[in-house]
């Protein structure tokens, strides 16, 4: 079997999110060796991650005011067994995952968004002239300039990087992905930015014009964490997080982060000092609490078109 590295990245805020994704990685069985790249983590903080077999926490070389996700690169970069998987610190893993990570040809493993849910990402940027369920055409434009290489996409969907695997044979693109991204984001860029229309999803609109544009681009091959219902991944992509509240589309995994939780304690494994959220007594309150924020937020998106 071919071995595999698991590697993410986070500052403090991150920490319950870095202590869910390596908990849930270890109790769902996979003994996959992770690394994570942490800035403003202390000595404490390590060892909550640490405690957690074969786990090696690495502070960030130099201090940066870029957000985290920009230091992905750096991170991957770490490792040097002949695979390596990229999950991002908000996510948690149900079940063992290792014999997803194993692609049996030379891909690069990453999930590319359908129809819907490009128009849903582009649906505040498209043209009357644009192909819905595409890039719109200025922004491949942009991203062709930038790249300076192909003309013609290869690609005009995007991809989503929370999560991806890939081996040593791709660690010279992911080298020129760190170029490209220390090229065209700003140093304040936030992971989401609508300042920059061409770039708003920070890193993942870089690495998706580099898919689209760049000569040495990988093969993109099929994403397996969303196919088998006893090994998947969960991704807590939206606001808040589940250590700082609930929405909606979170709340459906409350049940499993709680007995994720249940299982560390019986396992006699250190916690975070544990948020209000992430109390189970709170269950119902919580659940009350995210229908209220997303009251708020329609509330919010109605005076926008106001």
């Amino acid at each position: 079997m071919k071995e595999n590295t698991i590697v993410t990245a986070c500052d403090k805020s991150y920490l319950w999110g870095a202590y869910i994704l390596v908990a849930s990685l270890r109790l769902g069985g996979c003994k996959d060796k992770i690394h994570v790249l942490v800035d403003g983590f202390s000595e404490s903080d390590r060892g909550l991650l640490m405690q957690f077999n074969d786990v090696k926490v690495i502070g960030v070389s130099e201090k940066s005011h870029k957000c985290m996700a920009m230091q992905k690169p750096d991170a991957i970069l770490t490792a040097n067994t002949e695979l390596v998987t990229w999950i991002d610190s908000d996510c948690m893993i149900l079940g063992d995952i290792s014999k997803y990570l194993r692609n049996s040809r030379d891909e690069f493993q990453i999930r590319v968004r359908g129809t819907c849910e490009m128009n849903e990402q582009y649906k505040r940027f498209y043209c009357s002239s644009d192909n819905v369920g595409e890039v719109p055409e200025y922004i491949l434009r942009a991203w062709s300039a930038d790249v300076g290489e192909l003309h013609h996409p290869r690609m005009k969907k995007t991809i989503v990087n929370n999560c991806f695997v890939l081996n040593q044979d791709h660690m010279p693109f992911i080298k020129k992905w760190k170029s490209q991204m220390n090229k065209v984001l700003s140093s304040d860029i936030q992971l989401v930015d609508s300042r920059n229309k061409n770039y708003f999803m920070s890193d993942e609109s870089v690495l998706s014009s580099m898919f689209a544009f760049s000569y040495d681009a990988p093969e993109v091959g099929g994403f397996m964490l969303d196919k088998d219902p006893s090994a998947y991944l969960v991704h807590f992509s939206l606001k808040p997080k589940p250590w700082q509240g609930w929405n909606i589309n979170s709340y459906k995994n409350f049940d499993s982060l709680m007995n994720l939780l249940k299982e560390v304690k019986l396992h006699g494994l250190a916690l975070p000092h544990v948020p209000y959220s992430l109390r189970e007594q709170n269950k119902k309150i919580c659940f009350a609490d995210a229908y209220i924020y997303r009251y708020v937020r329609f509330i919010k998106g109605c005076l926008n078109i106001i």
